[in-house]
Protein backbone atom coordinates (compact mmCIF):
# COMPACT_ATOMS: atom_id res chain seq x y z
CA UNK A 1 0.00 0.00 0.00
CA UNK A 2 1.45 3.38 -1.02
CA UNK A 3 1.50 6.26 1.46
CA UNK A 4 1.46 9.94 0.65
CA UNK A 5 4.11 11.81 2.59
CA UNK A 6 4.23 15.55 3.04
CA UNK A 7 7.26 17.11 4.69
CA UNK A 8 8.14 20.73 5.39
CA UNK A 9 11.78 21.35 6.09
CA UNK A 10 12.52 24.36 8.25
CA UNK A 11 15.50 26.28 6.86
CA UNK A 12 18.01 26.01 9.70
CA UNK A 13 15.49 27.11 12.29
CA UNK A 14 12.81 26.09 14.71
CA UNK A 15 9.09 26.75 14.51
CA UNK A 16 7.63 29.03 17.21
CA UNK A 17 3.97 29.72 17.99
CA UNK A 18 3.98 32.71 20.36
CA UNK A 19 0.50 32.99 21.91
CA UNK A 20 -0.33 36.23 23.73
CA UNK A 21 -3.25 37.34 25.84
CA UNK A 22 -5.03 40.52 24.72
CA UNK A 23 -6.69 42.73 27.35
CA UNK A 24 -8.66 45.59 25.83
CA UNK A 25 -9.83 48.36 28.18
CA UNK A 26 -12.60 50.95 27.73
CA UNK A 27 -11.53 53.53 25.11
CA UNK A 28 -7.79 52.78 25.55
CA UNK A 29 -5.24 51.75 22.91
CA UNK A 30 -3.05 48.67 23.38
CA UNK A 31 0.32 47.96 21.72
CA UNK A 32 1.96 44.51 21.87
CA UNK A 33 5.42 43.80 20.43
CA UNK A 34 7.50 41.01 18.99
CA UNK A 35 11.20 41.90 19.25
CA UNK A 36 14.36 40.32 17.90
CA UNK A 37 16.89 41.16 20.61
CA UNK A 38 19.69 38.69 19.91
CA UNK A 39 22.11 39.87 17.20
CA UNK A 40 22.74 36.24 16.18
CA UNK A 41 19.06 35.42 15.68
CA UNK A 42 16.57 36.28 12.98
CA UNK A 43 12.86 35.52 12.69
CA UNK A 44 10.96 34.63 9.55
CA UNK A 45 7.44 35.81 10.39
CA UNK A 46 4.86 33.47 8.86
CA UNK A 47 1.53 34.47 10.39
CA UNK A 48 -0.13 36.92 12.75
CA UNK A 49 -3.60 36.34 14.19
CA UNK A 50 -5.20 39.30 15.95
CA UNK A 51 -8.63 39.26 17.62
CA UNK A 52 -10.70 42.29 18.54
CA UNK A 53 -12.22 40.79 21.68
CA UNK A 54 -13.93 44.07 22.68
CA UNK A 55 -17.60 44.92 22.12
CA UNK A 56 -16.83 47.87 19.78
CA UNK A 57 -15.02 48.08 16.45
CA UNK A 58 -11.27 48.76 16.70
CA UNK A 59 -8.61 49.49 14.12
CA UNK A 60 -5.73 46.99 14.25
CA UNK A 61 -2.40 48.08 12.78
CA UNK A 62 0.74 45.95 12.46
CA UNK A 63 3.96 47.89 11.87
CA UNK A 64 7.58 46.82 11.38
CA UNK A 65 10.19 49.10 12.96
CA UNK A 66 13.94 48.96 12.39
CA UNK A 67 14.80 49.30 16.07
CA UNK A 68 13.47 48.99 19.64
CA UNK A 69 12.92 52.76 19.98
CA UNK A 70 10.27 52.43 17.25
CA UNK A 71 11.27 55.67 15.50
CA UNK A 72 12.14 54.18 12.09
CA UNK A 73 8.93 52.80 10.56
CA UNK A 74 10.08 50.32 7.91
CA UNK A 75 6.58 49.43 6.74
CA UNK A 76 3.02 48.80 7.81
CA UNK A 77 2.03 45.19 7.22
CA UNK A 78 -1.67 45.96 7.58
CA UNK A 79 -4.24 48.35 9.00
CA UNK A 80 -7.82 47.15 9.23
CA UNK A 81 -10.97 47.88 11.21
CA UNK A 82 -12.46 44.82 12.85
CA UNK A 83 -15.92 44.63 14.35
CA UNK A 84 -16.47 43.34 17.87
CA UNK A 85 -15.21 39.78 18.21
CA UNK A 86 -13.73 39.66 14.70
CA UNK A 87 -10.37 38.09 13.79
CA UNK A 88 -7.76 39.07 11.23
CA UNK A 89 -4.93 36.90 9.94
CA UNK A 90 -1.83 38.14 8.12
CA UNK A 91 -0.94 37.31 5.40
CA UNK A 92 -4.44 37.09 4.02
CA UNK A 93 -7.09 39.02 2.20
CA UNK A 94 -8.93 41.87 3.90
CA UNK A 95 -11.91 39.53 4.04
CA UNK A 96 -10.04 37.16 6.38
CA UNK A 97 -11.91 35.50 9.19
CA UNK A 98 -11.25 32.34 11.16
CA UNK A 99 -10.80 29.40 8.82
CA UNK A 100 -10.07 31.25 5.59
CA UNK A 101 -7.20 30.18 3.37
CA UNK A 102 -4.28 32.61 2.92
CA UNK A 103 -3.76 34.13 -0.51
CA UNK A 104 -0.13 33.06 -0.34
CA UNK A 105 2.75 32.77 2.05
CA UNK A 106 4.46 36.15 2.33
CA UNK A 107 7.01 35.75 5.13
CA UNK A 108 8.61 38.84 6.65
CA UNK A 109 12.27 38.69 7.72
CA UNK A 110 13.09 40.28 11.10
CA UNK A 111 16.73 40.84 12.01
CA UNK A 112 17.90 42.34 15.31
CA UNK A 113 16.97 44.94 16.47
CA UNK A 114 13.72 44.83 14.42
CA UNK A 115 10.36 45.08 16.19
CA UNK A 116 6.82 44.21 15.11
CA UNK A 117 4.13 46.25 16.89
CA UNK A 118 0.48 45.21 16.90
CA UNK A 119 -1.63 48.20 17.89
CA UNK A 120 -5.28 48.00 18.87
CA UNK A 121 -6.59 51.58 18.60
CA UNK A 122 -9.01 52.95 21.20
CA UNK A 123 -12.48 52.08 19.95
CA UNK A 124 -14.62 54.36 22.07
CA UNK A 125 -16.73 53.57 25.11
CA UNK A 126 -16.85 49.82 25.74
CA UNK A 127 -16.90 47.18 28.45
CA UNK A 128 -13.43 45.94 27.49
CA UNK A 129 -12.49 42.28 27.22
CA UNK A 130 -9.76 39.66 27.57
CA UNK A 131 -8.85 36.96 25.03
CA UNK A 132 -6.25 34.43 26.24
CA UNK A 133 -5.04 33.80 22.69
CA UNK A 134 -6.07 37.08 21.07
CA UNK A 135 -2.66 37.58 19.44
CA UNK A 136 -0.60 34.80 17.88
CA UNK A 137 2.74 35.16 16.10
CA UNK A 138 4.00 32.18 14.09
CA UNK A 139 7.61 32.36 12.98
CA UNK A 140 10.80 30.46 12.36
CA UNK A 141 13.63 31.31 14.76
CA UNK A 142 16.90 30.97 12.88
CA UNK A 143 20.54 31.45 13.76
CA UNK A 144 22.52 33.81 11.59
CA UNK A 145 26.20 34.38 11.15
CA UNK A 146 27.92 37.76 11.36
Amino acid sequence: MARDIVAWTFPAGSYVMDIRSVTLVDNTALALTLSVTDALTQFLLLNIKAVNCDDVARVITVTKYAEAAKTNNVKTLFTISRNAGATFNWPNSTMAEVGTIPLGLKPELLVSPAVIVVNFAAGGASTGAIDADGLVFEYLRMNRTQ
